[in-house]
């Protein structure tokens, strides 16, 4: 088995034009599959407009696929440059996608600084290596978000953060459907057609519990003391959303110690400790969108 660099594997460009080359080849020829260093990644053919001259200028990226978008990490090889694709869309935010069974015009929308932080932290456990790099860059990564054209947010007004807020919410909804829905007709031997490809449910589950731990982490640390000083009037709103975050922390450390029962075929441990999760979880997005989306909406 070839071992590649974790510190490579979430690069935009391979080393040398010449290989990109090979590697879009391949991808075409091949519905999407390639071989060697990139053999297990998720990858897209991302064609811009070059900045300078016009043309069009196709290269395969590593990718974070999502049910609304595709979160891209703007990183050279080097990781101490932006990549030329990434100037590109600063130009020109129109794109064209391939994933190798579909293609695509998409729009490009490069993460705000209220929304980075949480985007960049999800690509960076999808993809090793990614954090490393930013450590060893003097500034951030840039994230940039693909949506299909037609599907892309408003972009005529002043960004909106309580909206956003909800939109992260629904991701999260989503993923407890999808679950759900898993563990309706769980097969041991595989993964069921409602999860990506070479991701099993306990891997899903697992990538889930640490996605919200970490997205209830931010909140802890950064949102809501930031809320709390300019709007003291929410202390006891804060107050009782951290007290929730305490309670979904505690379900999703049951739901880990339990995944081992999938192995066996029997999901019912599991799927007991995933309802108590999600009717938990959902109150908590639910009230916390009620008592904090106006309040985000006034800040944009």
């Amino acid at each position: 088995m070839e071992v590649r660099d974790p510190k490579e594997s979430f690069l935009s460009s391979p080393v040398s034009g010449g290989l990109d080359q090979h590697v879009i080849s391949e991808f075409r020829e091949n519905g999407g599959k390639v071989s060697g260093a990139r053999a297990d990644a998720n990858l897209i053919l991302l064609t811009t407009t070059r900045a300078g001259t016009g043309t069009p200028r196709t290269t395969p990226v590593e990718c974070v696929p999502d049910d609304e978008w595709i979160i891209l990490a703007a990183c050279d090889v080097s990781g101490s440059e932006d990549p030329p694709w990434y100037l590109d869309i600063q130009a020109h935010p129109r794109v064209t996608v391939e994933t190798g069974d579909d293609t695509y015009a998409a729009s490009a929308l490069i993460a705000r600084a209220g929304e980075r932080d949480w985007f960049f932290a999800h690509a960076a456990r999808v993809q090793p290596g990614l954090a490393d790099a930013q450590e060893a860059r003097q500034r951030e990564i840039p994230i940039v978000r693909l949506f299909r054209a037609g599907t892309e947010p408003d972009t005529s007004r002043a960004w909106a953060m309580g909206e956003e807020f909800v939109r992260l919410h629904n991701q999260y909804r989503r993923a407890l459907a999808r679950i759900r829905e898993e563990l309706d007709d769980h097969d041991p031997a595989g993964a069921g057609p409602t999860l990506e490809p070479g991701r099993d449910l306990r891997t899903y589950c697992l990538t889930f519990c640490a996605d919200l731990e970490e997205h209830h982490q931010g909140e802890d640390s950064r949102l809501f003391p930031d809320l709390a000083n300019r709007f003291p009037e929410l202390a006891d709103i804060v107050a009782r959303l951290r007290e929730e975050h305490i309670v979904v922390a505690r379900l999703l450390r049951g739901i880990e110690e339990s995944l081992t029962e999938l192995s066996t075929g029997d999901a019912a441990g599991v799927r007991q400790r995933f309802e108590e999760l999600a009717e938990e979880l959902e109150r908590h997005l639910d009230y916390e969108e009620e008592q904090l989306v106006p309040v985000l909406n006034s800040l944009s």
